[in-house]
């Protein structure tokens, strides 16, 4: 899996906009900003939702031990942010924060290494030119040595962006099915489903299973009483075989044993006939 960086990308009148100017203006507000911050950089990673994990009897605990901050600071922060729509509460306890996801951005490792490699690779250009110039020993074969050399090292770091590309797209088609499951999910069962099985619902869509046959089967548990619906709906999606409608063709030569049974029959109708 490629690695990925990412970065919180802040809009230029973000400490300017309204309501980052009321909670600065709180005694402690600064505090609470950088909180806000610190909150945002935590659920870029994770579609924008901070996770409840339990450890602590709530999550402003629990998210204060994270943050290294106060339990009463964070408090006042997601407060702040519930009242002024920054902030979202799901029925497990976890947050989900609208900005952090409209304001991320990602880069992956490979990507990077080319971006270094070709300034790295100008900077190299610009000393040998010089260095060809007022220095005759150096070869013209060695010169364009070093090139190739460069060039091919280039090549194969495209193919290692290529390669890194198409896992991003992939890792983003699932992302957008496993989103659209959770909301499904949701709205059926008013609250999350719990994360082994959205692991294992992203192992079966992986292994081939049609994320439209997924979510069918998801969208057939609405209205019925499912005490335990994670397991029942991995079960019936593992199990699932799509019926195969078979269509009959009259103008179908017959098969051999089908005009050997034909043959066989019209025996039969003869003897019963002598008979009679």
């Amino acid at each position: 899996m490629a690695k990925k960086y990412y970065w919180l990308k802040l809009r230029d009148e973000f400490f300017g906009s309204l309501r980052m100017k009321k909670l600065r203006r709180i005694a402690g507000g600064d505090t609470y900003v950088i909180i806000y911050l610190k909150m945002q950089l935590m659920a870029i990673k994770n579609d924008g939702v901070i996770d409840f994990e339990g450890v602590e009897e709530t999550f402003a605990e629990e998210l204060a031990s994270i943050l290294y901050e106060e339990p009463e600071n964070v408090e006042v922060t997601i407060a702040f942010l519930k009242s002024h729509g920054l902030i979202e509460e799901y029925e497990n306890g976890s947050f989900f924060l609208p900005e952090a996801v409209e304001n991320v951005g990602s880069e992956s490792e490979s990507a990077k290494r080319m971006r270094k490699m070709r300034k790295s690779k100008e900077d190299c250009k610009q000393l040998k030119a010089s260095h060809c110039d007022t220095n005759v020993t150096v070869s013209n074969a060695q010169c364009n040595k070093n090139v190739t050399t460069e060039e091919e090292e280039e090549i194969e770091e495209e193919k290692e962006i290529e390669k890194d590309i198409e896992e991003e797209v992939e890792e983003k088609d699932i992302s957008l099915f496993l989103s659209s499951y959770k909301e499904l999910f949701i709205s059926i069962f008013k609250r999350e489903p719990n994360k082994s099985h959205l692991t294992a619902i992203k192992n079966l869509y992986l292994k081939g299973k049609p994320s439209d046959q997924i979510l069918a089967i998801l969208e057939q548990t609405r209205n019925k009483y499912i005490k335990e619906p994670e397991p029942y709906i991995y079960k019936t999606i593992q199990h699932h075989r799509p019926i195969e409608t078979q269509t009959d063709d009259i103008d179908k030569p017959l098969e051999q044993w089908e005009l050997d049974w034909l043959e066989e029959m019209k025996r039969y109708r003869e003897r019963n006939y002598d008979t009679n």
